[in-house]
């Protein structure tokens, strides 16, 4: 099922918002859906952890499937447009059936085909979280338009973060190893700082939730915060501001599970 608490666009639904969630209609899946990316109000994607993918052009009221590729776990996307978009797949020997060693991909068709991005650096198992950060740079004396693309992975590790090129067409992975034994998420705020949702051990019955933060472009990383209990680690976050952030802790500890 998948479900979303958002504004339609009034050009296919009532202008009120709705007052709770809405289950919007696509195809039935028994598995995990991990991430949605929409690049304006009406373009959105999901995928699935057998590898399809789809997409809607009218804000979700429709879903149709763009892509199927058997072996690839959808683990994240991000979309720059209706077009340009990042495909990030979770890796061989985490999951049962994933056979898919590729772990990063672009698509400049929507979706409906995609092609490997080649990565320099670190080995780069699999990836869990696209963070896409618009910002501006100096060129020739004026502020241009600046894209800055980073992925990360992954949940059971080894971690790795990836920054891709400007033309979004290559990358070069940092060997998290140092600081973290997972990266579940990351986010930057700007060139420069950015953070990672994290966890201190590949092992979950020993882990503590981690957060942990760049001021370099991800050339080191300091924690900020540690869980203090064992079995957690940070599953998401949201960053409203560039001040406020949230992060989700996943506790496999079950007597945890509502505190």
């Amino acid at each position: 099922m998948l479900v979303a608490l958002v504004a339609a666009p009034a050009a296919s639904r009532p202008s009120e918002p709705s007052d709770g969630w809405e289950t919007l209609p696509t195809d039935a899946y028994a598995g995990k859906r991990d991430d949605i990316s929409f690049s304006d109000s009406l373009h959105g994607w999901y995928g699935t952890g057998k590898g399809d993918l789809y997409a809607t052009t009218d804000g979700g009221d429709h879903w149709a499937k763009v892509a199927s590729h058997p072996g690839t776990f959808i683990r994240a996307l991000g979309f720059l447009d209706e077009r340009v978009g990042y495909i990030g797949n979770v890796g061989t020997g985490y999951y049962p059936g994933v056979t898919d060693t590729a772990p990063l991909y672009r698509t400049e068709d929507g979706g409906k085909t995609w092609v490997p991005i080649p990565l320099e650096g670190a080995p780069v198992a699999g990836i869990c979280a696209i963070d896409i950060l618009r910002t501006e740079r100096i060129f020739q004396g004026a502020m241009v338009p600046h894209l800055i693309v980073t992925a990360a992975g992954r949940v059971g590790g080894p971690p790795a973060l990836v920054r891709l090129a400007d033309d979004g067409k290559s990358g070069k992975a940092i060997d998290m190893s140092r600081w973290t034994s997972m990266i579940l998420d990351v986010h930057f705020s700007d060139e420069h700082t950015g953070f990672v949702a994290a966890s201190s051990s590949s092992d979950v019955k020993a882990t503590n939730a981690q957060i942990l933060m760049t001021r370099d472009g991800g050339i080191t990383w300091t924690e900020v915060y540690r869980s203090k209990r064992a079995a957690e680690l940070v599953w998401k976050m949201s960053w409203p501001s560039r001040q406020v952030g949230y992060g989700t802790i996943m506790s496999y500890d079950q007597s945890n599970v509502h505190k």
